[in-house]
């Protein structure tokens, strides 16, 4: 009896080591989940930070007299990397030092190391956790067809081929588009005494009989060229965005300019919700005005807006969400615009009735002309020679 109990007691301690042992691999195990997780999220937030950073940077070389290893750490620390010797390092290189484009005075390449004590993996690991991002940016000419620019310099361009009946619609009478016009699938054109450069579609034509005027087509080229274009990025004007470094940027819910004989401080307005301009006689010689959220809005209600664009050339950008809901809303008249608009994933609605007139391009899912007596020319001089700033690593 008593070897039996002896034979017990010896059993049951070993049975008490091996729980000890498979508690130790458990909790070993849920450290690397939890803290893999974490070393995870860490990883991409590093990675974007470096992303952002880099494009700053090489958004300071193509503007030749910004300083760019500031505007690199200035935009890494909006993004909560403040290289502070600790927690994390920020590195510009300028020319990169590693990789293909090591040298070339055309790249920036930027590193931000974050740096983990961790939670549970202590129990199993000793040290600090370090993770990494990386890219590398370039600063370049850009031009017609090249660094997401459409293949020709469209002063219409509807896009979005899934966009009801047409990407574009003109139903007003006495506009002048005056260059290449082309939509993604079919345009309908259903207005009067409107003059026409050389269009082309990739449906079918749904032109009504009404009296109008080409330099040629309608042409059914058969071609759906890519959409949405990438040479404008939302997230680039948002807070903690490439742009959002510059000393005029200015962030808020809303913007809404309602004062007459009003002008406009140069800038970047980043809204995420609402831009109104509503007031009459009102200037800005260098806006950009971004709207973010996706059901935002820009709208122009008033008369003698007279706007020009602070950078890139791109004077409006507004996400939106669905095609056939206005996200760009242009009405009233005598207004004179310079520069790029565009909208992704939403419409622009041009209702003006008179001496409206943009120098520029009109880039929508969808853009629908229904007010009278709007020109837009001259698209070619807002893409060719244009500096952009591209990822490449």
């Amino acid at each position: 009896m008593e070897k039996m109990l002896r034979e017990n007691k010896t059993e049951e301690g070993q049975a008490i080591v091996l729980l000890v042992f498979a508690i130790i691999g458990m909790l070993a195990f849920a450290a690397l989940a939890i803290d893999g997780g974490i070393i995870y999220v860490e990883r991409r937030s590093a990675q974007n930070a470096a992303d952002n950073a880099a494009m700053a940077a090489a958004l300071a070389l193509c503007e030749e007299e910004a300083d760019i290893a500031t505007s690199a750490m200035t935009v890494a620390s909006q993004n909560g990397y403040n290289d502070n010797g600790v927690t994390n390092d920020v590195t510009v290189y300028f020319p990169p030092a590693n990789g293909p484009y090591a040298g070339d005075a055309d790249y920036v390449e930027v590193i931000i190391d974050s740096y983990l004590s961790g939670n549970f993996i202590h129990l199993v690991y000793k040290g600090s956790i370090q993770v990494q991002g990386r890219a590398v940016t370039h600063c370049g000419d850009s031009s017609v067809g090249g660094q997401g620019f459409p293949p020709l310099p469209y002063v219409v361009y509807g896009g979005d081929p899934n966009c009801g009946e047409s990407p574009i619609l003109v139903s007003g009478n006495a506009n002048e588009l005056l260059g290449p016009v082309h939509s993604n699938k079919n345009w309908k054109l259903s207005g009067n005494a409107n003059t026409f450069g050389d269009v082309t579609y990739a449906g079918s034509n749904v032109q009504t009989n009404m009296p109008n005027w080409f330099t040629s087509g309608p042409t059914d080229n058969d071609t759906a060229y890519d959409w949405p274009l990438t040479v404008f990025n939302i997230n680039d004007y948002k807070p903690g965005g490439i742009y959002s470094s510059d000393p005029n940027y200015y962030s808020a819910n809303k913007f809404n300019f309602s004062n007459n004989n009003y002008t406009i401080p140069d800038g970047i307005y980043y809204a995420e919700e609402e831009i109104t301009l509503s007031g009459q006689h009102q200037t800005c010689n260098a806006c950009t005005f971004v709207v973010g959220d996706p059901d935002g809005k820009i709208s122009f209600s008033g008369n003698h807006h007279t706007l020009s664009p602070y950078i890139n050339n791109l004077l409006i950008l507004a996400e939106g969400k669905e095609c056939t809901s206005d996200v760009v809303a242009y009405s009233g008249n005598n207004h004179i615009w310079k520069g790029i608009v565009y909208s992704p994933y939403g419409q622009l609605q041009m209702s003006g009735n008179a001496s409206n007139t943009v120098d520029g391009c009109l880039w929508g899912a969808q853009v629908k002309f229904s007010g009278n007596s709007l020109m837009v020319s001259n698209c070619a001089a807002y893409i060719t020679g244009q500096k952009s700033v591209n990822l490449v690593e």
